[in-house]
């Protein structure tokens, strides 16, 4: 867990600023608080209880998280062991004593390729371009009329005055 402020930033450091005396006095008290040596912490079983022997909080000494005292953790050794651990140290990959050329890599050429394939024929197709718009679908569509030569009236002719108000059938 990491804090943004360090606990007395309030009183030592002159960028530190609140937006009032509340905001002041709330940073105050949590720099009390960041260094005291006790802690307020509730009893959970009790802790809405407002009877005076049940209480609901406890002053509990607080773990002091104290920086230890500097202990060297690397440990010098006189002796050098050869045949074990520091063996890499006595070996070295030489250095070459003069430089190589560098291999350059014969251009290649390609013979261009024939197609065995004939072409693709080109083309042209038509696309209706306007869709809904004012000059599009203006004309219901009505199927093709015929007559019946028989003796009787034609059939698709009479579905004209087949409507229903002055809508289409």
């Amino acid at each position: 867990m990491t804090k943004l402020t360090r606990p007395n930033d309030y009183l030592y450091d002159p960028l530190f600023t609140v937006s009032g005396e509340r905001d002041y006095y709330k940073a105050a008290m949590a720099a009390k608080m960041s260094s005291a040596k006790y802690a307020i912490c509730p009893i959970f079983p009790s802790m809405f209880s407002d009877l005076p022997h049940q209480p609901r909080q406890m002053i509990v000494l607080r773990k002091t998280g104290s920086i230890p005292q500097f202990k060297p953790q690397v440990e010098f050794r006189k002796s050098v062991d050869i045949i074990g651990v520091d063996r890499f140290k006595f070996f070295q990959t030489p250095i070459p004593l003069s430089i190589s050329p560098v291999l350059t890599t014969p251009r290649l050429t390609f013979s261009p390729l024939i197609s065995a394939q004939k072409p693709a024929r080109k083309r042209h197709k038509m696309i209706q371009t306007q869709y809904r718009e004012s000059s599009a679908q203006t004309i219901p569509w009505q199927p093709s009329s015929y007559t019946i030569t028989d003796d009787s009236h034609p059939e698709l002719l009479m579905l004209d005055f087949l409507k229903w108000g002055c809508g289409l059938p």
